[in-house]
């Protein structure tokens, strides 16, 4: 089988063409395939041995090696009909773009990112319009993300006039809208939401002006222009003021929990299953109105079927950012871009919608039914951990986790209780799923490593080694983590 595997790799070629058709002799992308060792395993005419075509810009080069790196990785993974991998600007001062896993949010928000695409079987054109076809035909499943560095390119491809029609065609199919925020760059546009019940556990905790947080968290609901809106306030025997004096809205309830300890989860078990509307929002009590049309904006992911949840952009009072969507490492959730201002996030197109592996149970948005078919939060994570837990169940079931960054509320960061980690707890969150590895945060990526502060340690800082690794899809899957072995089980490793 492997004499054969080899065999097969040497005899297929990879098709290149570019926007113009087949690269010009003399252009750049032409010249590069030329002048690498890859020539004898690339064409420029259709070839019975052509196993897939690379499609990308007349100005782009391909780095040495990429050619018979993409011809063994579309022999071997069978299952995978598209890759794209990483990209180099000229001039060439050492950095890259780094991308993530396939997100076809990714591909609607900002689309000239598209600067290649390697299709399985032979392609005429590689205009950015037949890219954004080509990928709007294959299950996301089957496209494959390379952490290598493909091509070098000289500038993003043109958004012209046919690549905009095949992007709305795409956004069309997953039933959203798109508008224009800058040059290239694009978001969903704020759905209509009819009705949303909305689930605030609270224990009425007083904020600096002697007022209880959860009134800015009511006022920041009301304010929303949906017709049909519950707010369900679970309380439970900690509530430190009678909850029906805090409003006169009839849109507003109190779920009481049964006696005994706090509960998160189960305090939003209670509200879901005490819900009426078939979306269901999930607030923190210690949050501050922004805009108007936080839900709204939240809710348009929702026309998607393949979003199973959608989060928001948290700031802190002084508008910085807390929380933009999580990534994990070494099984721990953390808070990329934490302390950036709005107009840094703008430099990651951070503030773009974008998928996540997880987002903040403080401001979470998902349809009932499925809340109810992964049996909605832990309650053996009564603290933390929970919501997490509960993203990697709706991956499980195949759904998608994305955080909008034009949702914004303002968070008192665990205002109403103190920001505490619990050992415990992680370790039963690490039994239920060992090490998942994070598709969407690439493994290029170093973060500072401070103990004392990993809330605020996640970080996409440049590579400090080369690197390259085999093509990983947008499916969670989870490893060993030989750490909390060791931890919990010494003697096996005195040996």
């Amino acid at each position: 089988m492997s004499g054969r595997y080899r065999h097969d790799t040497l005899m297929a070629l990879l098709l290149i063409v570019s926007e113009l058709g087949l690269p010009p002799p003399d252009s750049n992308l032409a010249r590069s395939v030329r002048e690498t060792d890859a020539a004898n395993h690339a064409t420029f005419a259709a070839d019975s041995n052509v196993i897939a075509t690379l499609m990308t810009d007349s100005t782009s080069t391909v780095t040495p090696g990429a050619i018979e790196r993409l011809i063994e990785h579309m022999t071997h993974f069978a299952d995978l009909d598209a890759l794209y991998g990483d990209s180099d600007v000229e001039p060439d001062d050492g950095t890259a773009i780094l991308r993530p896993a396939w997100s076809p949010l990714r591909l609607m928000t900002m689309p000239t990112d598209l600067d290649h695409l390697i299709v399985r079987g032979q392609h005429l054109s590689g205009s950015l319009s037949d890219r954004i076809h080509a990928l709007t035909r294959i299950d996301a499943g089957r496209i494959g993300h390379v952490p290598d560095v493909l091509v070098r390119i000289a500038g993003p491809p043109d958004l012209d006039t046919a690549a905009r029609e095949a992007l709305d065609r795409a956004a069309e199919a997953r039933s959203v809208a798109l508008e224009a925020l800058r040059p290239d760059r694009f978001g969903l546009v704020p759905a209509k939401l009819e009705a949303v019940s909305i689930i605030i556990p609270t224990a009425a905790t007083t904020g600096a002006d002697g007022r209880p947080l959860v009134e800015n968290a009511i006022t920041a609901c009301l304010a929303t222009e949906i017709d049909e809106l519950e707010v369900l306030l679970v309380v439970g025997d900690e509530c430190q003021v009678d909850p029906a004096a805090l409003t006169t809205d009839p849109r507003v309830q109190v779920v009481r929990r049964p006696p005994g300890n706090w509960n998160f989860s189960a305090a939003i078990n209670l509200g879901i299953l005490r819900a009426s509307h078939p979306t269901v929002l999930v607030l923190n009590d210690d949050v501050e109105l922004v805009e108007t049309d936080w839900i709204a904006r939240m809710a348009s992911h929702l026309a998607d079927p393949t979003v199973g949840a959608v989060g928001a952009l948290l700031l802190y009072p002084d508008l910085t950012c807390q929380h933009v969507g999580m990534v994990t490492d070494d099984a721990f959730p953390l808070h990329p871009h934490v302390g950036r201002t709005i107009e840094q996030l703008e430099a990651f197109d951070a503030d773009l919608a974008h998928d996540r592996i997880a987002v903040t149970a403080a401001c979470l948005l998902a349809r009932r039914a499925d809340l109810l078919a992964v049996g909605g939060f832990c309650e053996e994570l009564p603290f933390g951990f929970n919501d997490v837990d509960l993203c990697f169940k709706l991956h499980r079931m195949g759904l998608r986790i994305v955080v909008e960054p034009r949702a914004r509320l303002i968070h008192f960061e665990s205002a109403s209780r103190p920001p505490v980690t619990r050992p415990w707890e992680w370790d039963h969150f690490v039994s239920r799923w060992g090490d998942v590895v994070d598709p969407w945060y690439h493994p290029a990526y170093h973060r500072p490593d401070d103990p004392n502060d990993r809330r605020r340690n996640a970080d996409h800082l440049a590579p400090i080694q080369p690197y390259r690794s085999l093509p990983r899809t947008a499916v969670i899957r989870s490893r060993v983590h030989h750490a909390r072995l060791r931890a919990t089980n010494p003697a096996d490793g005195a040996s």
